[in-house]
């Protein structure tokens, strides 16, 4: 069972007295709410209790007895994770509601965030506890715009547009549960590249870390090169183990979207147009580093400039 109150007021400005005199301004309310919101889905039914299965049969008193092993930790503390929302905005329409504008602001903190632990045998009985530790931030603005610039009996003419800025973070993962220290690995790997073309198993690419937005790419830098022994084939110097020649070379979400749509109607045609756009995110081209790979050749094809980038990674 979880408590998850909220609350909300507005003010519509408009409905009082003095805007009587600004007969341009069909609608302005101010909005501002707080509430927080529980991630059922997060744990299923009985997650909370310890776990076994039977592992084997051995012979007690001579008759085949079939052994239990514990292969989950009880937790009796598990709890849903918790989001704390505050948000606050303003809507306005002008002009017979020939034009509206809506913006918004929030502020979110996620807190008691689960997370699968490794820990100590004993004290625990199983290597791993699922646990409430984790907390995670993002904050954003939305601005929404319509305008509605032609409205005849037989022809109409609206355009919206929606346009928003998010951030992310996590915050911690780390935390303490009856004394024992509970710390997540500082590199969570959550993607790889796969494939046609990929080579090797040193294929993970995004990471969580703490201090950074939710996914980010996490790669191998080269450290320089060095001229082989042959005097021909240079050699790329690369540690790709995490915390080495690693750099954070950006997120995977965007921090901007964007969506607009276009209508018009005449009579009983209608025509509709809608973009959508994201922005501030990298992409990974996993198909040039597929093809920039000479081991490839000849079985498969490489780009043109592929010769001249020969490498070897050392580790």
């Amino acid at each position: 069972m979880g408590f998850f109150p909220s609350r909300s007021v507005a003010w519509a400005i408009h409905e009082e007295a003095f805007m009587n005199s600004i007969p341009v301004v069909n609608e302005l309310k101010l909005r501002m709410g707080y509430g927080l919101a529980g991630n059922q889905n997060a744990i299923d039914s009985y997650i909370s209790m310890q776990l076994v299965k039977p592992n084997g049969v051995v012979p007690v008193d001579g008759s085949p007895t079939v052994t239990l092993g514990t292969i989950r930790n009880a937790n009796p503390d598990l709890k849903w994770e918790v989001k704390h929302t505050f948000n606050a905005g303003i809507d306005m329409a002008l002009f017979t509601n020939r034009i509206f504008f809506k913006a918004d602001y929030y502020y979110s903190k996620t807190r008691d965030m689960l997370y699968e632990y490794e820990v100590s045998v004993p004290p625990y009985i199983y290597n791993t506890l699922l646990a409430n530790f984790g907390s995670m931030r993002n904050t954003g603005l939305e601005f929404s715009l319509g305008i509605i610039p032609l409205n005849k009996k037989d022809i109409e003419l609206t355009i919206n547009t929606n346009l928003t800025f998010q951030q992310n973070k996590l915050l911690s993962l780390n935390g303490i549960y009856n004394g024992e220290a509970m710390r997540a690995p500082p590199y969570i790997s959550v993607a790889e590249l796969n494939g046609a073309g990929q080579h090797g198993g040193d294929n993970q690419i995004v990471y969580h870390i703490v201090g950074q937005p939710l996914g980010v790419f996490y790669l191998p830098e080269s450290s320089g090169l060095v001229t082989g022994v042959d005097g021909g084939n240079k050699y790329g110097i690369v540690n790709l183990y995490e915390g080495e020649d690693r750099y954070i070379a950006g997120q995977v979400t965007p921090k901007i979207l964007l969506g607009a749509n276009m209508g018009l109607r005449y009579r009983a045609f209608d025509l509709s147009l809608q973009v959508n756009g994201a922005f501030g995110h990298k992409i990974y081209n996993g198909t040039s580093l597929s093809y920039m790979n000479m081991n490839s050749f000849p079985d498969y094809n490489v780009l043109k400039k592929a010769p001249e980038k020969i490498y070897t990674i050392l580790l």
